[in-house]
């Protein structure tokens, strides 16, 4: 028998050859097991790093990146264990990592304890208004919220990457800095581009104001909200369900994430009743910048998708 293409702990990526595999197209993995078939060819198990799954794979459906990882690496001092589903599909894990259902209901209990943070940040501007006279400006209230956002989005996200395990410089990384900004500014651009077509033929006007507000909604409030819904939501819900899974239920709950603000600002209704720039586009969007970030395996890509489409959408 030939000597194996691969060996065991090569990092190796999934071609885009085989339509069975769609779903893991592109996506990289380590090998962890080889087999010879009865009919000469080789196949091997490979763990895939984005789902956390072990695939049986061709030869012929890798190619080499020229990278290798370590049992060490991959399972620290733990011993390692596959468990395998009712398709024959297994998934390597520590023995000391927390379970994909325990993740996920981390996940979904950190995305509730938002909801009620949010509000009640909604409902805290009003006593600083009237109680110290600030914020004062859009400057002031564009600081209020970017505080906010820092304390009751950012920081308890963290906690979420470190408990689900994932490497936020990896997530942001992907392949590099082009996959990231060609499809980041690619969908954002088409997004984009239909704001444009629908402005012009509902007769609106174009203009943009360079201000406190423009830094927020164009990069503050994108790179905050990519970074936790789909960064550490979907990343983490990605532990347990596959990827359209994953991407659907974040989309959902980062519409959700907009309600407080839609009720305090007295247009919750309309919000969830109009079917262009309310929940429903809110919802596709969410959808757009998932997918965005999975072909990129970068959130820097939806990032940029998100801040682009926000900048159409304030001119």
């Amino acid at each position: 028998m030939a000597r194996a293409r691969f060996e065991l702990y090569d990092i190796v990526r999934v071609r885009e050859s085989n339509p069975e595999l769609a779903e893991i197209h592109g996506e990289r993995g380590a090998i962890l097991a080889i087999a010879d078939r009865e009919d000469g060819r080789r196949e091997y198990g490979v763990f895939v790093y984005r789902d956390e799954m072990v695939w049986q794979l061709a030869e012929e459906d890798l190619e080499a990146t020229g990278e290798r990882t370590s049992r060490e690496a991959l399972y620290g001092d733990s011993a390692a264990r596959v468990i395998v589903d009712g398709q024959g599909r297994g998934r390597a894990v520590d023995t000391e990592a927390p379970s994909g259902t325990s993740v996920v209901i981390a996940t979904l209990g950190f995305v509730a304890a938002l909801y009620i943070a949010w509000t009640g940040a909604w409902l805290l501007l009003p006593l600083l208004e009237h109680g110290l006279g600030w914020p004062a400006t859009s400057a002031d209230r564009t600081l209020y919220w970017t505080i906010m956002r820092a304390m009751l989005w950012v920081a308890p996200a963290a906690l979420v990457f470190g408990y689900a395990q994932i490497n936020v410089g990896e997530a942001m990384r992907g392949d590099g800095i082009c996959p990231a900004v060609v499809w980041g500014s690619g969908a954002g651009l088409l997004i984009g581009a239909t704001a444009v077509v629908e402005k012009v033929f509902s007769g609106g006007s174009f203009s943009l104001t360079l201000d406190s507000t423009f830094l927020s909604v164009v990069f503050i409030v994108p790179v905050v909200e990519e970074l936790v819904f789909r960064g550490a939501v979907m990343g983490a819900l990605m532990k347990r369900y596959r990827f359209a899974a994953a991407n659907v239920l974040t989309s959902l709950l980062f519409v959700g994430a907009h309600v407080p603000g839609w009720h305090f600002l007295g247009v919750l209704g309309e919000r969830l009743t109009q079917p262009v720039g309310g929940a429903l586009s809110i919802f596709f969007l969410g959808l757009i910048f998932g997918y965005v970030v999975k072909r990129s395996r970068s959130i820097a890509a939806g990032m940029i998708a998100h801040g682009i489409n926000n900048l159409f959408s304030v001119l």
